[in-house]
């Protein structure tokens, strides 16, 4: 299948790669969308005299002074220019000669909203894996019905794999997971299951926990095996990092509720508690900056991260100050 690249418009959001998704059509002629997004700009054919269209969305009629720009009836690529006020230069087209990306299975496009027709959400962070010897990126997601899914797609052969739980969701109440930070998912490494990170949360009585499962993903169901809540020292945690080498090891950072210190917490899957490997005092932020909450977070949980290189660890923190709009910054402190 052709895909499309657009370069040097002087509406540079009009510029990318433009790729049909599912088949969609415009007057007998493939229509390829920005990126594969439904309501962005997209590439199609009109019909002479103005022959082929970029323009904000699907359906512009370039006849009529809405601003586009057209290739003149031209095969594509063409020579394009640039019509009714449209931003000049008018771009160069040209086929993309790259591995194509695949076509996505369902309809249209990643949708949050509804994804037993569109596809995963961003609610919990895929991961990769291995899964009957396919090297895969793992998404796992939520369904508003009675069951969730894990969506597999294998890196090699551009295939995705749809794998359901059978009448059982990945948790029960919608408010008790972190939505915006630390509901994950990791590789378990024996080439048929997935770990899941609920996240951290408050239960009824205000004390944090966090949810570990593990699901088998080989068939066409998806199976959990085993289940733990444990309990966290702060609900100001980082995402779990899973440990180079020991899948089923785990470290975080879980900073107080009163912000003051942070201690490095390591976790054994399923082993029933936590290990303190460390505590300090929290580093003072930039001169007028402050920590950043995450925006899908009712509870103000820190957004944050610790990540690994090598043999260092870092801890990165978002942070902004007073201004109007606030200046951004992303602070790292390395921890031995």
């Amino acid at each position: 299948m052709s895909s499309w690249i657009v370069s040097g418009a002087g509406d540079a959001l009009a510029n990318g790669l433009y790729m049909q998704v599912d088949g969609e059509t415009w007057n007998d002629h493939p229509v390829y969308r920005q990126g594969g997004n439904p309501t962005g700009y997209a590439l199609y054919y009109w019909d002479a005299p103005r022959g082929w269209v970029i323009a904000w969305y699907l359906g512009m009629d370039p006849t009529m002074g809405e601003p586009c720009y057209c290739n003149q009836g031209d095969p594509l690529p063409g020579a394009w220019a640039t019509y009714d006020g449209m931003t000049p230069p008018a771009p160069t087209v040209v086929e993309n000669t790259g591995p194509t990306p695949p076509d996505w299975p369902w309809p249209w496009w990643w949708y949050p909203y509804d994804p037993p027709l569109h596809g995963p959400n961003d609610t919990i962070r895929p991961c990769r894996a291995t899964i009957n010897s396919l090297h895969c990126v793992a998404f796992p997601w939520i369904t508003p019905g009675s069951s969730s899914v894990v969506t597999l797609f294998d890196t090699a052969g551009h295939e995705w794999f749809r794998r359901e739980t059978y009448f059982e969701q990945f948790f029960s109440d919608p408010l008790d997971h972190d939505p915006g930070q630390t509901l994950c998912s990791y590789d378990v490494g024996d080439g048929t299951q997935l770990y899941l990170c609920l996240g951290s949360c408050l239960t009824e009585t205000q004390q944090p926990q966090f949810t570990f499962s593990k699901w088998s993903v080989t068939g066409d169901y998806v199976t959990r095996t085993a289940l733990e809540t444990v309990a966290l020292p702060s609900v100001h945690i980082t995402p779990l990092l899973q440990t180079p080498g020991s899948p089923a090891t785990f470290r975080f950072l879980a900073v107080a509720a009163d912000g003051t210190t942070v201690g490095l917490w390591e976790y054994v899957a399923f082993s029933g508690d936590l290990a303190l490997i460390g505590e300090a005092p929290v580093p003072a932020l930039p001169t007028g900056f402050s920590q950043v909450t995450c925006s899908a977070d009712e509870i103000g949980r820190w957004d944050h991260v610790l990540i690994q290189r090598e043999a260092t660890l870092y801890w990165m923190r978002h942070c902004q100050d007073g201004s109007t709009p606030p200046q951004h910054r992303i602070v790292a402190a390395t921890l031995a």
